[in-house]
């Protein structure tokens, strides 16, 4: 009977998962393990060498498990529109410019890096950087990847921003001075479609992962313009980007500009005003929307003479009907438009335009990594995916108030911020 008795007791413990010296152990009080998965309550998450190994159903009995019962689990954030190096210009976008385009390297990294750590505090664990006049953006990237500074993965376009002459980003339109011109001319900049594949090889081989094509805003300026890109220019530079593996995000204000994105094969669409046209076309090529809401609140009395006094409800109303025709939408702040401590407005603002608490949580999620082609390793909470998580005091499908209330953020397994205090009672 001894023996029995010890033959039960060791095939219980030979059974029980086990927690190795190099594994952390958290215990959630509520998990959101992806945006379209139920919420569970009590659950343990296991996470060694950055990644997660399992999640079980209540508390382990680990003795060093990090306790966040108290707290609501989701995945990492993701900005999908980030100028982490640009500094805002207090609402002049020519000073913001030059100020990017002027100011030291050093100043310009040392900015940027702070900034960073601040964005990886508020539960951002990755950003797409789309544009970087400083061009140190690869520079943070590789600084963060090898743990030298703190701050969210980047995934970065590098000092281009691909668009022609008499674009937004040509230095004449600034109305710079002929010396100011000489620092602020983009590397991007190019004419014609073998000019615009060499721009897009550049980029590559300068370190970019992404493709920022920036399409001009003169139709909104100078409603008598037709159009200042050909779309053979647009076509060469998606074409060259998706030979190189890269995906290509397109900047557009007006809709027709975004029609010639959508036609030339643009993953995603950042900023523009959208019609029903537009939304069956990127529904069928599969590109996603990126509205910026935030930013477009607080540029829109900027716009007004330009674009009308209902700018930001106009995007308020595509975001809509991108979500009504099935385009996946995306959360980007334009940081560098607004400051760091604005970007849970983005949250607030997807919730204001009528997206349900789930689709705004996967804006900033799933519905970003599937945009970004790294749905395999972030986006959502589960074995063999990315250890980055964020703890909220309360969900974020009940209260979008949800998002600024972040006390603990782990992003490759590496705890970067804890505030939850522990009272014995």
């Amino acid at each position: 009977m001894i023996l029995a008795l010890y033959m039960l007791v060791g095939a219980a413990v030979a059974a029980a998962p086990t927690t190795h010296a190099d594994e952390t152990v958290i215990h959630a009080g509520v998990l959101i393990s992806e945006a379209d998965s139920p919420a569970r309550e009590k659950q343990t998450i296991v996470v060694a060498n950055g990644v997660i190994i399992r999640i079980e159903n209540g508390y382990s009995n680990a003795a060093d498990a990090i306790d966040l019962s108290c707290c609501v689990i989701a995945p990492g954030f993701i900005d999908m529109h980030s100028h982490v190096t640009i500094e805002n210009g207090e609402g002049d976008p020519r000073m913001t410019l030059l100020m990017a385009y002027a100011a030291p390297k050093s100043q310009s990294a040392l900015s940027a890096a702070g900034r960073a750590r601040r964005l990886l505090r508020m539960g951002f664990t990755t950003i797409r950087n789309l544009g970087d006049p400083s061009n140190v953006s690869s520079d943070l990237r590789d600084a963060i990847a090898r743990g030298d500074v703190d701050g969210p993965r980047m995934i970065v376009a590098g000092g281009a921003q691909i668009g022609v002459s008499g674009g937004d980003y040509d230095p004449g339109g600034l109305r710079f001075s002929e010396e100011a011109e000489k620092l602020a001319l983009t590397e991007g900049q190019c004419d014609g479609a073998e000019d615009c594949r060499a721009a897009v090889r550049r980029a590559f081989r300068r370190g970019a992962d992404v493709i920022k094509l920036r399409l001009s805003s003169i139709s909104a300026m100078k409603p008598g313009v037709k159009r200042l890109e050909h779309p053979e220019e647009l076509e060469a530079v998606v074409e060259t980007a998706h030979e190189l593996g890269l995906r290509v995000a397109a900047h557009a204000f007006t809709s027709d500009r975004a029609a010639m994105a959508i036609a030339a094969g643009a993953d995603t669409i950042e900023h523009s005003v959208l019609t029903a046209e537009n939304l069956a076309a990127m529904k069928k090529s599969g590109a996603a929307y990126t509205p910026t809401l935030e930013a477009a609140r607080v540029v829109a009395p900027m716009m007004a003479p330009f674009m009308g006094a209902d700018f930001y409800e106009q995007h308020l109303q595509s975001t809509k009907a991108a979500y009504d025709a099935g385009v996946p939408v995306l959360f980007g702040s334009d940081l560098g438009a607004i400051d760091v401590d604005e970007l849970p407005n983005e949250f607030v603002q997807l919730a204001e335009a009528g997206l349900p608490p789930k689709i705004v949580l996967k804006a900033a999620t799933s519905a970003a990594a599937k945009a970004l082609g790294m749905s395999e390793s972030i986006g959502a909470l589960k074995p063999g995916m990315a250890a980055d998580m964020v703890a909220m005091e309360s969900s974020p499908l009940k209260d979008v108030a949800a998002y600024r209330t972040v006390v603990f953020v782990m992003k490759d397994g590496r705890v970067f911020r804890n505030d939850v205090t522990r009272t014995e009672p």
